[in-house]
């Protein structure tokens, strides 16, 4: 949301349904948090009430952060249609569905910045804390490089503000000796409800 330039007075939608860094992000930017609750078969964001809200409000909402659970991504196709109309972004927390797909796409690959996260209950987890950024877009791809360690373009040459944000090498380490069993088994025994 830096990257994106996410500051005071802005607006961000998300859903309750999920762990308090979601919001907790948008707060420390001095951003404000909206909550769309969540459609209860799937328990992901309710594009229903998304729209809906949108259609009567008045507030400056910038942007959206859909959150993928269970498995499962959100409801990408309406959520596109709906955030369009509205010129807003949509960053995807896929931090619970890698490996899973939308309609021939992986979680994590289905918005211009997605992220997901390393932590230990999570499908692809290292022993600590850690987390990653995917975008497809080369601009933001270097301004988020920038924002994970403390702005620098060169040691001691600060082009932003930024903060450490660095996969310390023993989870890059760990993540990277999983890496191959995750792909070629773990998603093959979650799809079979091993």
């Amino acid at each position: 949301m830096i990257a994106l330039g996410v500051g005071k007075e802005d607006y961000i939608i998300t859903t309750p349904f999920t762990f308090i860094a979601t919001a907790g992000v948008i707060s420390f930017l001095g951003s404000k948090p909206l909550f769309i609750d969540i459609d209860e078969r799937t328990f992901n964001i309710d594009t229903r009430k998304l729209e809906k809200f949108l259609e009567k409000t008045d507030e400056k909402v910038k942007g959206i952060i859909a959150v993928d659970l269970f498995g499962q991504t959100a409801n990408y196709d309406e959520i596109h249609r709906i955030t369009e109309k509205y010129r807003l972004f949509v960053l995807e927390d896929g931090a619970q569905p890698l490996g899973a797909e939308y309609r021939g796409k992986g979680a994590c690959s289905l918005e211009d910045i997605s992220t997901t996260s390393f932590f230990p209950p999570k499908p692809l987890c290292c022993f600590g804390d850690g987390g990653m950024v995917f975008t497809n877009n080369d601009k933001i791809a270097e301004k988020i490089k920038l924002i994970r360690n403390h702005g620098q373009s060169e040691r001691y040459k600060h082009e932003v503000i930024g903060l450490n944000l660095r996969l310390d090498n023993l989870q890059a380490a760990v993540l990277l000796g999983k890496f191959g069993a995750f792909v070629n088994q773990e998603i093959d025994n979650r799809i079979r409800g091993c």
